[in-house]
């Protein structure tokens, strides 16, 4: 990313959802790869590929869906995150992820709807809530309760998607 590309939030917020993380033209090797780790801190950026797989973590609390993301990065997967289900069919339709992992209520369509979608487009889905699993979920998809038990949910990714680099 040394030629000055960025990556904007789909919504456009003026709130950091939108800032514009541009590189200065001309950064590059570690300098570069400093600047782009540093994104991933940043809400809804991309984190950068470090790995064969890639999770997409949907849910209404920011504080939630990032810190998911960064743990699942650490882990080795290339992650990223979006506050609702309209955020996350945008960011399927411009990079499928090997995973999704979607609260169940989230805005702007509702958790189980998005993850039926993402289904038919041949994304696994682990689904997650603080709520009791929904009756109206189909049988096969994995269910996480919150508060999340971090180690169980890796497991859940790893046998998935295989594990992280």
């Amino acid at each position: 990313m040394n030629d000055g590309t960025h990556a904007d939030h789909p919504t456009g917020d003026d709130d950091v959802r939108g800032l514009d993380a541009s590189l200065p033209a001309g950064t590059t090797g570690d300098a570069a790869a400093s600047l782009e780790i540093q994104l991933v801190t940043l809400h809804g950026i991309v984190a950068p590929r470090r790995g064969p797989k890639s999770v997409l973590v949907v849910d209404d609390e920011w504080g939630m869906a990032d810190a998911l993301a960064e743990l699942l990065w650490e882990e080795g997967y290339a992650s990223r995150s979006v506050y609702d289900g309209l955020e996350a069919l945008v960011a399927v339709d411009r990079d499928r992820p090997d995973l999704a992992l979607v609260d169940l209520r989230i805005p702007l369509h509702d958790g189980v709807k998005v993850a039926h979608r993402l289904r038919e487009l041949g994304i696994p889905v682990i689904m997650m809530s603080a709520l009791d699993r929904p009756r109206r979920l189909e049988a096969d998809v994995p269910f996480v309760a919150k508060p999340l038990d971090v180690t169980d949910l890796f497991r859940l990714v790893a046998d998935q998607v295989g594990p992280g680099v």
